[in-house]
């Protein structure tokens, strides 16, 4: 059983994992004994300098970059926004709230770590679509995931908001402003 969870995790995570990623380029052609090519020659295991910047700048396997899981990242910055939201809720210790007030806050906080911009969705989740949903209480539970969802967005945004870019140097920060 564990061994076929781990075959499932390593299938999910991408080839990084294991050690497929960073192929060089080299051609299949036998070597003329000039090696002139951009892409050298396995006989006389020449490459150059072309070819070595190619093979480092590459993704691994599958268009993947060998050290980012895109999945993987956003699996662990749900997590990471989850706690951190519930940690925030638990400051303010004297106040009570619904749990859809804490789903809509801990939502917030996700879309926020993920890169949305924090504005409060026009319809709720789906669960509050239901049958039973379309009655006064339901309308109220409603109401209060909004209302977490617009303070939990209110709060994860100075959090969040400044580092949701990839850092890049002074030179690149420049020419974008």
């Amino acid at each position: 059983m564990r061994t076929g969870l781990l075959i499932i995790f390593l299938g999910l995570s991408g080839c990084h994992l294991t050690g497929a990623g960073g192929v060089a380029f080299v051609s299949e052609q036998p070597c003329l004994g000039n090696c002139q090519s951009n892409s050298g020659c396995r006989t006389c295991s020449h490459k150059s300098r072309t070819s070595e910047w190619i093979s480092s700048m590459t993704l691994g396997c599958c268009g993947k970059h060998p050290k980012y899981c895109r999945f993987q990242d956003n699996v662990l910055t749900r997590h990471d926004a989850r706690k951190l939201a519930s940690q925030e809720l638990s400051r303010c210790g004297k106040c009570k709230v619904s749990s859809d007030y804490r789903l809509g806050y801990e939502q917030a906080f996700v879309d926020v770590s993920l890169g949305g911009c924090g504005d409060v969705p026009a319809l709720p989740p789906a669960n509050y679509w239901t049958n039973c949903a379309r009655t006064p209480g339901g309308h109220e539970k409603a109401q209060d995931w909004f209302a977490g969802y617009s303070a939990g967005a209110a709060a994860a945004k100075p959090i969040y908001e400044p580092y949701n870019r990839v850092a890049a140097s002074e030179y690149c920060e420049e020419e974008w402003r």
